[in-house]
């Protein structure tokens, strides 16, 4: 039907007027293997429809039945909710020489040499102590601790670390590692908290996510619905071939070393 591509042609029919019986489902008909060879193609174009795959294709629509050219659903079972995960971050303190310098490398440290005893001192601190504690010298010292500095100052001082305990950000709130992302994609027919306990958590039991940040969508997975397995071997089979194939060697082996 469609000339100069390649590509599989999927065609889309939209029924305000449905019979009763299709109201509140979706009929989805591949017709991949409906077809006659073209004598002579044109371009990329080898296949056509003939008279009797035309009416195949029709019967298969007026059934309106489940087979293997026929699926019959409905839009829950296409749709889906996307729900981004992320592991909570584990960040620990790290200070020397290196990590000072990048922590002080910010135009609201003027005053280097107040800041450097008081980040030294902070070695031994958790993550999750270490924003009160700046807090608290930069107060004793007379020092600003501006909100930019602040920040500066705790991403180079800690370093992530699978050890660690979760880190808490200013508000208390559990950090995400951003790097962690996934994406977990949820049938709609199916209850979110039952998908993410059965499936998520007994892996990954510390995955935090907002379902504030779920996003709905559909598909229409055509290959996934029609899949067909195909057979494979028993093992009696693999077994006999595997025989044979070692008997092949070892016969070639006995030939090498001139073996009768």
């Amino acid at each position: 039907m469609f000339y100069n591509t390649g590509i599989q042609t999927y065609i889309w029919v939209l029924d305000k007027n449905k019979e009763p019986h299709r109201r509140g489902y979706i009929q989805l008909i591949d017709a991949t293997e409906v077809y006659e060879p073209m004598r002579k193609s044109m371009g990329k174009k080898r296949r056509e429809l003939s008279q009797k795959n035309i009416e195949f294709v029709a019967k298969l629509y007026e059934a309106f039945e489940e087979n293997d050219h026929s699926k019959i659903v409905t839009a829950d079972e296409l749709g889906f909710v996307d729900i981004p995960m992320f592991r909570p971050s584990r960040l620990r303190v790290k200070v020397n020489a290196d990590t000072v310098a990048a922590a002080l490398n910010h135009v609201s440290a003027a005053t280097r040499s107040q800041w450097e005893p008081i980040l030294f001192d902070a070695d031994s601190l958790s993550y999750n102590d270490l924003t009160p504690y700046l807090k608290r010298e930069a107060r004793a010292a007379g020092l600003k601790l501006q909100a930019g500095l602040l920040k500066n100052l705790l991403v180079e001082l800690s370093v992530e670390d699978p050890d660690a305990e979760i880190a808490l950000d200013a508000k208390g709130k559990v950090m995400l590692d951003k790097d962690s992302k996934v994406v977990e994609r949820i049938p709609l027919t199916e209850d979110i908290e039952e998908h993410i306990q059965r499936e998520v958590l007994p892996y990954a039991p510390d995955m935090v996510w907002n379902l504030k940040d779920a996003k709905t969508g559909y598909e229409i997975p055509m290959t996934r619905l029609f899949y067909k397995p195909e057979l494979t071997e028993t093992v009696e089979e693999l077994d006999a071939q595997a025989a044979e194939l070692l008997a092949a060697i070892e016969s070639q082996f006995k030939e090498i070393r001139h073996e009768d």
